[in-house]
């Protein structure tokens, strides 16, 4: 039997790269090594590892001024219905969401915005989309500190990184009521750092390796445990 991991995230699940964005003068690039890649590797040829990373996408906000230009929408519970649907059924969901709505205009505290992740997880719970109709389990990624750099400020983060230094205990808050033992966390910020190029991203090679072995170990713990739900 294939099980189904989903990866529902931002540019830091896209695979930006921040290296070649801050020398190449803003081009955009994916890593070739990011870590849902590498992550589908560890899993092996059991698992299906679903990538759905997204530029610039919030958990709850809507942001047509934002890098998208209104070009798509960069608010993830729309998309994340559809998308569970898509792939169901689905064993695990890793959500690795909040990072942008750190920004400066969405005025939203810690605490609301890990709010926005509860609706999300409250949605995937309700989805019916893991086995058996059951809910799939949920792996919350705590977003790690952001450094405000110039490119950082420059995507309107500037004077907010002091909002992810309670993102720990607050995504902990979601994870434990009412889902205790379905919906788990994993802090980014114990497993790896954002480069210090743009205060954002995750650089490759190392940093990618860490994140998808920390992942990895994460999920085997959650499905050898049975969900009491």
């Amino acid at each position: 039997m294939v099980r189904t991991v989903l990866c529902y995230g931002d540019s830091n699940t896209w695979g930006f790269d921040p290296v070649a964005f801050v020398q190449n003068r803003g081009e955009v690039k994916r890593l070739p090594d990011r870590w849902p890649l590498r992550l589908g590797r560890l899993c092996g040829e059991q698992f299906q590892v679903v990538e759905e990373g997204l530029n610039a996408r919030t958990t709850v906000w809507d942001d047509p001024t934002g890098p998208a230009f209104g070009q798509y929408s960069c608010n993830g519970r729309e998309y994340l219905m559809p998308c569970l649907h898509s792939h169901n059924p689905i064993d695990v969901v890793v959500l690795a969401l909040g990072t942008n709505d750190m920004k400066s205009y969405f005025a939203a505290g810690a605490e609301r915005i890990s709010a926005g992740v509860a609706v999300l997880v409250n949605d995937i719970m309700g989805s019916g989309c893991g086995p058996h109709g059951k809910p799939p389990k949920v792996l919350l990624l705590v977003p790690p500190r952001i450094i405000e750099t110039r490119v950082a400020n420059g995507w309107s983060f500037e004077g907010t990184g002091h909002k992810a230094e309670s993102f720990g205990r607050l995504w902990a808050g979601v994870s434990r009521e009412p889902w205790p033992e379905a919906v788990e966390c994993l802090e980014l910020d114990s497993v790896a750092k954002v480069s210090e190029l743009d205060g954002i991203h995750f650089e490759g090679g190392e940093t990618q390796s860490q994140i998808s072995a920390a992942v990895h170990q994460k999920l085997m713990q959650m499905l050898a445990a049975p969900a009491r739900l």
